[in-house]
């Protein structure tokens, strides 16, 4: 477990603080690790991956690089800025009690809130801001199921600043939860194309656009980005919540 609350409130050092869990796959830490490109035209060509593994995200058309922005990027739609990460991350189909789950954690301020990928692979699977009030998962590597978290009220995930936490359970009954600034979303538990459950393989290996179709732009800031190979536990995603609301001021 994290005891990231612990750490900040007694005054620990708070860098490495993700790094403690376990199956870090990816951490474009705030911050941290953004390589300008080196023709001078002030985008960023990597921004380094923070976990250890360097799974570093990467983009060498100029045209298509971000702009660094409050220790993140700001990523413009009609720009298609998008970042290719260094290795895929896979993640299998649930087929028992400890498999399938995994986490994917970021902080956004969208300009729209429509059709923002956050990561994707080629095969068009998808973890996509599709609405302010759905998030979408869409895995295909044992067959294609669209899973929509569509907010019970309200529009939550709309253009403002936020910490966004998206959470699998590992085994077969694959219910995704959903936090905002580290308060939960009821988003249902409905069937697999409305809400809730989603037990089949993914890949990703894009950040910021849907990869195999090249649309679903991300248009807004994001400021860091982690994803886990695992479910988190309730421990461990207070933590995070904790540390990554700490981090922004949210």
């Amino acid at each position: 477990m994290l005891g990231l609350g612990n750490a900040i409130t007694s005054g620990g050092a708070v860098s490495d603080l993700l790094t403690m869990t376990t199956d870090l796959e990816l951490w474009l830490k705030n911050n941290s690790g953004i390589v300008l490109d080196s023709g001078g035209a002030g985008g960023c060509s990597q921004w380094r991956d923070s976990s250890g593994n360097s799974n570093h995200a990467s983009q060498a058309t100029t045209g298509n690089q971000a702009t660094p922005s409050g220790g993140g990027l700001l990523l413009v739609e009609a720009n298609e800025d998008h970042y290719d990460l260094a290795s895929d991350i896979t993640i299998e189909k649930a087929t028992t009690s400890s498999t399938g789950g995994f986490a994917c954690a970021w902080v956004s301020d969208f300009v729209s809130s429509t059709q923002n990928t956050i990561l994707s692979d080629s095969n068009d699977e998808v973890i996509q801001v599709r609405s302010s009030s759905l998030i979408r998962l869409f895995t295909n590597d044992d067959g294609a199921v669209a899973t929509e978290l569509e907010a019970d009220t309200g529009t939550p995930f709309g253009s403002a600043k936020m910490v966004i936490l998206l959470n699998r359970s590992a085994g077969t009954s694959g219910v995704c939860t959903v936090y905002k600034n580290g308060i939960n979303i009821p988003v249902g538990n409905g069937t697999l194309a409305t809400a809730g459950d989603n037990i089949m393989g993914f890949d990703v290996d894009t950040v910021g656009s849907r990869g195999g179709s090249g649309t679903g732009f991300f248009d807004g800031e994001l400021l860091e980005l982690a994803f886990w190979s695992k479910s988190l536990s309730a421990q461990e995603i207070s933590d995070v919540n904790d540390y990554l609301t700490t981090i922004h001021g949210l």
